[in-house]
């Protein structure tokens, strides 16, 4: 599990750099990168976060980068960006690197209780959920108008990485009992079916999910029996696609499913077209 937010904010390592902004922008960002590179202090860690953090947070609404806390992780440094003053901030931001890449993880600090009011819109804007079916955002509501009261909500769904978190995160936490994750299955619903279904499937992982080139390759291998069969109205199907130790399934709204797979030597599908 990754380290809680508090642990993040409360650092009292001597690798700690404290930057003292009352908004996160594109301007606040690069004088902390600049000042970093001018002490020597940038190491490549922390500067592919950085660059990460100005292009994720272009996409957050700018009222809730202001007054809130940015976070990131480098090598063996911890930059802190956070208003001058002393405030009870609700909005934390933190950008590290999880398997060598850099994500960006957010937290929304609640009152004593997590409540409907608090799952906004606002915090998935620039998200494209995974599950067509049923977005993350509508299962965050669904599980807290159930009446549960975690003092963890996290959400996990493709690229976000969103937490509600009750005021005393900095106490102890049982997983077991005191966090809910909802973590999504990638669903993917297109307009269309057949070929053109396929080709907008293609397209959204191409945009979405770029590293998982098997999930990609699957598609390809699909688009190619359709360019061969007679009748495309023949082979409407729904499809689970698996590579890279993960899943996608696409759904044509068919009786039938054709399962597709992508290893190290090569791409199958069952059942095979004739």
């Amino acid at each position: 599990m990754m380290p809680t937010f508090y642990s993040f904010y409360h650092n009292t390592t001597t690798n700690l750099r404290v930057y003292n902004r009352s908004l996160i922008d594109f301007g606040s960002l690069m004088l902390v990168k600049e000042d970093l590179k001018k002490n020597e202090m940038l190491d490549s860690v922390l500067h592919a976060n950085i660059d990460h953090a100005v292009k994720a947070l272009s996409q957050v609404q700018p009222s809730r980068l202001q007054g809130a806390t940015l976070l990131i992780t480098g090598e063996s440094l911890l930059v802190k960006i956070c208003p001058p003053l002393v405030n009870k901030t609700k909005m934390h931001f933190l950008v590290t690197t999880v398997d060598g890449w850099p994500q960006l993880h957010q937290q929304v600090v609640c009152s004593d209780k997590i409540s409907l009011q608090d799952i906004k819109e606002s915090h998935f804007l620039g998200h494209r959920c995974q599950d067509q079916q049923n977005s993350c955002l509508q299962q965050a509501r669904e599980v807290v108008a159930q009446g549960l009261t975690p003092k963890q909500l996290q959400i996990r769904c493709n690229k976000l990485f969103l937490t509600y978190t009750t005021a005393d995160d900095k106490n102890a936490i049982n997983p077991d009992v005191d966090i809910i994750t909802i973590q999504t299955e990638c669903k993917l619903r297109p307009s269309l079916c057949g070929f053109g279904g396929l080709l907008e499937a293609k397209s959204w992982l191409e945009q979405e999910k770029s590293k998982k080139q098997g999930l990609i390759s699957c598609i390809d291998y699909v688009l190619k029996q359709y360019a061969v069969c007679k009748s495309e109205n023949s082979f409407i199907y729904n499809f689970i696609i698996q590579s890279e130790g993960e899943m996608a399934r696409i759904d044509n709204k068919s009786k039938r499913t054709c399962f597709v797979f992508c290893n190290s030597e090569g791409v199958s599908m069952f059942p095979p077209w004739s």
